[in-house]
């Protein structure tokens, strides 16, 4: 996340894996289980299951170029930016 219109902490990594998975790792490289995630009219869906609650879904709208993905928080309706950066990959941290 390279910026967020709610002031939360940037640099957190989100990958989209070719299993059809989603994880979200913190800053500090702490992964987020692995939540399944799917595309429809180019929006990208990620849902979450949350016990006796529900189905959530967090929804990512690419730029026109691709460079970067939108999300739009439900709550506040500010936006946080997610764009391809150059930073090390959590998936190597012990």
């Amino acid at each position: 996340m390279t910026h967020d219109e709610d002031q939360g902490p940037t640099g957190s990594l989100a990958e989209f894996r070719s299993d059809g998975t989603y994880v979200y790792y913190e800053r500090n490289c702490a992964a987020h289980p692995a939540l399944p995630f799917h595309v429809h009219n180019g929006e990208i869906y990620v849902t979450n299951f949350i016990p006796k609650k529900g189905p959530v879904s967090v929804v990512f709208h690419p730029s026109a170029d691709h460079g970067h993905l939108t999300y739009t928080s439900p709550r506040t309706f500010n936006n946080a930016r997610f764009e391809r950066v150059a930073i090390s990959d959590c998936r190597e941290q012990p």
